[in-house]
């Protein structure tokens, strides 16, 4: 059950777009036109950071995929799994804090 469980949330991710990669490499790509159009030169960090996280997303979809399909070349336990989407969250969550933080100070000067 655990493997189907898997299995959707990589579908989910990464085929039906409701999330993982491919949305952070489309906001990172917002973040960098919004850079050039506002002169938030700043927001072309934040556009580099963001598809750092979407790799992290694609990296977690292929490790995901090696446990679903049982490949024997690598291993990767559920543990080691969760243990990476915890450090995706906590990457995430700073992410959007300080990105909130930047435009807000920028908007007081």
């Amino acid at each position: 059950m655990a493997l189907f469980n898997l299995a959707q949330i990589v579908r989910m991710l990464e085929e039906t777009g409701t999330g993982g990669a491919g949305f952070r490499f489309i906001y990172g790509a917002f973040l960098q036109e919004a850079a050039e159009k506002t002169g938030m030169t700043f927001l072309n960090d934040y556009s580099a950071r963001m598809t750092e996280i979407g790799d992290k997303w694609r990296e977690f979809s292929f490790k995901a995929s090696k446990v679903i399909k049982k490949r024997s070349d690598e291993t990767y336990t559920c543990d080691e799994l969760a243990d990476f989407l915890q450090e995706i969250g906590e990457q995430e969550r700073d992410f959007f804090r300080s990105l909130y933080a930047a435009v807000k100070d920028h908007k007081a000067e």
